[in-house]
């Protein structure tokens, strides 16, 4: 390690920067990793091949929804959305893209918020800002529960991207 009695202000700053050039790298490595995680759980939904307007969700083939609170989401179209349970029988959709400079933002499940970590705009449990820079809600879609656990999510009359 370093002797405080004879190292001089050159070694000293070399080691100071090699340090922190370390951390940071370290740092942005575990920051470009972790971000690139949350896309790849997301699964792929293809709308319902008779009507491109609508997605079936199965909710047997999805654990996580069957509780209240529970969440998934999902890339359609290569857009992200996402499907809540809200109550018994009632879910609400919608999409991730953030309507300021269209990042995707995340549901922050224990605050029941939406945020971007891009420019950190915040969004309620109903997509509406309540933190800027956005000024605009975010999309949500139509959403019904139909008999034997099947939820329909519309896209009709909205674009998946902001």
């Amino acid at each position: 390690m370093l002797n405080s009695k004879n190292i001089s202000r050159r070694t000293f700053g070399e080691k100071v920067g090699k340090v922190s050039f370390a951390t940071l790298t370290t740092s942005a490595i575990v920051a470009i990793l972790s971000s690139c995680s949350g896309d790849d759980e997301k699964v792929s939904k293809k709308p319902d091949k008779n009507d491109n307007s609508r997605l079936s969700i199965d909710l047997n083939e999805m654990p996580a929804l069957q509780k209240l609170g529970g969440y998934e989401t999902f890339k359609v179209d290569d857009k992200p959305v996402i499907l809540i349970h809200t109550g018994e029988h009632t879910f609400q959709s919608f999409s991730l893209v953030c309507t300021h400079k269209g990042c995707t933002v995340s549901w922050k499940s224990n605050s029941e918020k939406f945020a971007c970590p891009c420019h950190g705009s915040q969004f309620n449990h109903k997509g509406e800002v309540t933190s800027g820079p956005a000024e605009n809600a975010l999309t949500e879609y139509k959403t019904t529960y139909k008999d034997k656990g099947i939820v329909v999510i519309e896209f009709e009359g909205k674009k998946l991207t902001a």
